[in-house]
């Protein structure tokens, strides 16, 4: 069986509005339309639901035992339409939701902070969930749906991904303070590197590549404020975030090379055919702001 739930609905309005002519007015439509849709209503499913002077009443309309059945789940049907009408009303106005954010590294530990506090401080309802790994981590979560917004310091060259310009982070090579630099011969020291995939990785082998230097030896971490701890320790150069130098605690274990680094651009990155709900463009709009 199938229950017409257009049907239904007139059916439960002349019960609640106790009459065919209250139920009419309030349905915008023709009081024989609403007699019509009951009596149709009753043919499907083959059980009469109302009947004239016997039965249990409802404000003057008399129900059959299956009509109040009926009536009852009707009910619990539209305070449930309701209960989904006022959620969603909720999730519109930012009052309820689920904000999922994914943020390489780099930008969780030393840049994401101050927005984070903004958000909480503007949604304090929603259900903020905060995803970290490597930028290309980050973009894979985002194709396959799983975060809504992504901030990231490497390149995604994924045409489904739509990346815009967030900051820039000035990079800076680091050496203990009692490594000798071989007069500066980088290639001769062992070099600290993050993962495949992150974008210090990606900013360090380009510069490497530019400078026309080969390291004799890398080692991979899997942290850049690991990195930092284990240069400070003398294990290595590396080539870092100076935010997270400055604020990892580690600043005056290093040495900062006087050289010329360069500074790369952080991303903010959306999948592009996802539509963008109301909490996830308000999330924008603060991260597009100055912290």
């Amino acid at each position: 069986m199938v229950i017409n739930l257009h049907l239904l609905r007139i059916f439960y309005t002349v019960s609640s509005e106790g009459g065919f002519s209250n139920a009419a007015t309030h349905l915008c439509i023709s009081q024989p339309a609403v007699s019509k849709a009951v009596s149709e209503l009753e043919r499907q499913i083959g059980l009469p639901l109302l009947e004239r002077g016997s039965g249990r009443s409802r404000k003057g309309i008399h129900l059959t035992e299956h009509g109040q059945v009926l009536f009852d789940h009707a009910h619990a049907i539209y305070m449930l339409e309701r209960a989904a009408i006022d959620d969603m009303q909720a999730r519109i106005g930012m009052k309820k939701g689920r904000l999922t954010i994914g943020a390489s590294s780099t930008i969780a530990g030393y840049w994401f902070r101050p927005y984070l506090s903004k958000l909480i401080q503007r949604f304090p309802d929603i259900d903020l969930k905060i995803t970290t790994g490597n930028t290309q981590y980050i973009g894979q979560q985002l194709l396959d749906c799983q975060i809504d917004i992504g901030l990231v310091e490497g390149t995604l060259s994924d045409p489904r991904l739509l990346s815009c310009h967030w900051h820039d982070d000035e990079l800076c090579l680091i050496t203990s303070l009692t490594s000798d630099t071989y007069e500066h011969d980088w290639a001769q020291h062992t070099w600290l590197l993050r993962e495949p995939g992150s974008g210090t990785r990606e900013a360090t082998e380009l510069w490497l590549e530019n400078q026309g230097i080969i390291p004799i030896r890398c080692i991979e971490y899997g942290s850049t404020e690991g990195i930092v701890r284990a240069v400070a320790e003398g294990l290595g150069v590396s080539l870092v975030s100076s935010r997270v130098v400055r604020e990892s605690g580690y600043a005056d274990d290093v040495s900062v090379m006087p050289i010329s680094i360069r500074f790369r651009p952080l991303f903010i990155v959306l999948l592009k055919d996802r539509p963008i709900s109301p909490l996830v463009e308000k999330c924008y709009n603060i991260l597009m702001s100055q912290s």
